[in-house]
């Protein structure tokens, strides 16, 4: 219930301690008072939420290959919904190593695990970002399939960024094979969302 802000590097420092890595980063800005406090936070954690947060830190830093490591490491010691929020974190390290084969196989691993717990945001990201996967390597029919899943959830819960996504990729996946009028369709759709939520990256695609 309460937020500790920090320098990243100090998290990193008592994350990577605590789970016995000595993980090389810039760590003078740490002082003691911050030793402290997040030395207590780390107590408060099981293992495998202690390497959830430095899997996922050390990802947002740049550090995929290690971060790769602590992650895979977590799933040892997760639960169900644990693995799953692990192996959403492990997509984005394939993605950004464009290995999309290993991406597929941990959304497709952790999207029913998000469906039993009633995640549906969870569920209409990780459907939305198999799409963009498909897409990306050629699979179009698939692709669409899995944005109009995203899509109906998202429409479901009232997730209205989802929803404006959804139809921008299924009125670009329309265009693409020349079914213009389905592909205004959705694009006007997808406008009068990104006007209403604001989304200026929405209203210049």
């Amino acid at each position: 219930g309460y937020k500790i802000i920090c320098n990243t590097d100090d998290i990193i420092h008592e994350l990577s301690n605590a789970l016995g890595y000595a993980i090389c980063m810039d760590f003078n800005s740490i002082s003691e008072k911050w030793k402290t406090i997040i030395d207590k936070w780390c107590d408060t954690l099981n293992a495998s939420v202690k390497y959830y947060f430095l899997g996922r830190i050390l990802v947002d830093v740049g550090k995929v290959e290690i971060s790769k490591v602590i992650l895979e490491k977590g799933l040892e010691y997760a639960t169900d919904y644990e693995r799953a929020r692990i192996r959403n974190t492990l997509v984005r390290v394939a993605l950004m190593k464009s290995d999309y084969l290993s991406a597929k196989f941990h959304l497709q691993a952790c999207t029913p695990i998000f469906k039993k717990y009633s995640e549906k945001m969870r569920v209409a990201e990780s459907l939305f970002r198999l799409g963009q996967i498909e897409k990306r390597i050629g699979n179009y029919k698939k692709a669409k399939e899995y944005y109009k899943k995203s899509l109906d959830i998202s429409k479901e819960i009232g997730y209205r960024f989802g929803i404006e996504r959804s139809l921008i990729e299924i009125g670009m996946l329309y265009k693409r094979v020349s079914d213009l009028q389905k592909a205004e369709e959705k694009h006007n759709e997808s406008l009068t969302i990104c006007e209403e939520i604001g989304d200026l990256n929405g209203l210049s695609t």
